[in-house]
């Protein structure tokens, strides 16, 4: 049982991450030679209580999961930075499980801190080329959240490659000179 009173304080937050309890973002790792992408997610920005709570995140077929790259933080939440910052490395109180497509974070003990997951994925076919299937320049990927007896959330993020023969488009405004 728990106090609907508090259930509404940790609820009604200002920064966007509060209302679904957590966040995703992805970005390429610049100084990659083989395609690289890095991922986060951030998880229980709303203290709830962890105990069998399941992380598990699904990419799309275009990528795949650098294994060793899965690893889990403390999450420290700051005033004007709807992302927190990256605490201490977490080496215990979870269980991980990974694959190519996918990887699933079990937490076995009562916690109720905000956490940051971090991987990096790298293109199936290792190469920037430009594929004549349009799909093969986004990759997807959707993380689910399930806390025991609480509304399942779902963050969904997606990257975009774009290649050199997409011009970006520039314009300026203003004085001539």
């Amino acid at each position: 049982e728990y106090n609907v009173e508090e259930f509404k304080y940790h609820e009604f937050k200002t920064n966007n991450p509060a209302t679904k309890n957590g966040y995703k973002k992805g970005s390429w790792v610049i100084d990659s030679s083989n395609f690289e992408m890095e991922w986060k997610v951030g998880i229980n920005t709303n203290f709830h209580s962890l105990q069998g709570a399941v992380v598990t995140d699904t990419l799309s077929d275009n990528h795949v999961l650098i294994p060793e790259s899965l690893e889990v933080y403390e999450l420290e939440l700051a005033v004007n930075n709807s992302e927190g910052i990256k605490g201490e490395k977490v080496t215990s109180g979870y269980t991980k499980e990974v694959s190519d497509d996918s990887w699933k974070v079990t937490f076995t003990e009562d916690t109720n801190k905000a956490y940051l997951i971090t991987y990096k994925t790298k293109d199936k076919t290792g190469m920037h080329v430009k594929d004549e299937d349009a799909e093969r320049l986004e990759y997807k990927n959707e993380a689910k959240l399930d806390i025991p007896d609480l509304k399942e959330q779902t963050y969904n993020q997606k990257l975009e490659w774009k290649t050199p023969d997409q011009f970006i488009e520039k314009s300026v405004t203003g004085n001539e000179n």
